[in-house]
């Protein structure tokens, strides 16, 4: 079993061909998706998937397909990752700081604007 889920996990001759089935599925437009098979969730059955498109009602991020692969073949693999992790020290206070500041461009400008009305009005 550790077998199969490993050409799953790492894509290397998997037992069930999930690049394809995400590939098919992503044609089709939807704003939210199977995690797994990518399959659309719609709420009219638009594309016909109805047997498959279900929600599980275990977890509204998966169809009932997988959810129900998933429990008849329980298992897993240790597979090796790679993940980046970046961490932008201070980034929240440079967006706040940089939004003050196009704030107070559109005060000026809307003053600017409001100056010329008023001296504009002046000179009738």
């Amino acid at each position: 079993m550790e077998e199969f889920w490993r050409s799953i996990l790492t894509g290397e001759k998997p037992a069930v061909p999930m690049s394809q089935i995400r590939t098919f599925f992503a044609k089709f437009p939807s704003r939210e998706r199977c995690e797994c098979c990518n399959i659309p969730f719609t709420e009219h059955n638009v594309f016909n998937f109805s047997l498959w498109s279900k929600r599980s009602n275990v977890s509204p991020h998966f169809c009932k397909k997988c959810k129900d692969f998933a429990k008849s073949h329980i298992g897993g693999a240790e597979v090796c990752m790679t993940m980046l992790f970046a961490d932008i020290r201070g980034s929240t206070q440079k967006v706040l700081h940089q939004l003050e500041i196009e704030e107070s461009a559109l005060e000026l400008k809307g003053k600017s604007k409001a100056h010329k009305v008023y001296i504009g009005s002046m000179s009738c």
